[in-house]
């Protein structure tokens, strides 16, 4: 019986395939450095502790390093910054957030709440205006109540009445 050369050469192949098999399904794809280091960030945020928000610092400033239009990553650092007393460096995370985009609820409200801290009630006052004014139902209570207070503080008090 009489042989092939491409008939050969298929029969060479699928065993090489065969063999390879293994050795594929074994190694698995090294995950994304920045993509890793940004959910452990953000559930480090989310755990709402002084060591979550510590350790959040560290992996998210790798991400926005990395990823300099994460505008997720610079609100999260924003959030770990803000809790860690850091008020320039929030500031800084929070205006790249919001210039990467408008949309995100929560922004404005901390931009708000670090000026607030800061004593510029205006700005603060502009700021959480304008979160109330593109919040959702839902979420423009808290963004009014920021609202009130800050009137409040400025000593505007038909402002925080109404």
């Amino acid at each position: 019986m009489r042989r092939s050369l491409p008939a050969l050469q298929l029969v060479v192949t699928i065993a090489a395939l065969v063999a390879a098999l293994p050795l594929a399904a074994q190694e698995s794809p090294p995950a994304a450095p920045a993509a890793e280091a940004f959910v452990k960030g953000v559930q480090a945020v989310q755990a709402g502790s002084a060591t979550g928000y510590t350790q959040a610092l560290t992996l998210l400033q790798s991400v926005v390093e990395a990823e300099p239009a994460n505008e997720p990553a610079w609100f999260h650092l924003g959030v770990a910054k803000f809790h860690t007393h850091d008020l320039q460096g929030a500031l800084d995370a929070f205006r790249q957030a919001l210039n990467l985009s408008s949309d995100r609820f929560g922004t404005r409200l901390y931009l708000g709440r670090i000026y607030e801290a800061q004593g510029a009630l205006q700005e603060a006052i502009d700021m959480f205006a304008e979160e109330a004014r593109r919040a959702t139902e839902s979420n423009q209570a808290q963004a009014k109540v920021a609202l009130a207070r800050a009137y409040f503080k400025a000593a505007n008090y038909s402002g925080a009445r109404d």
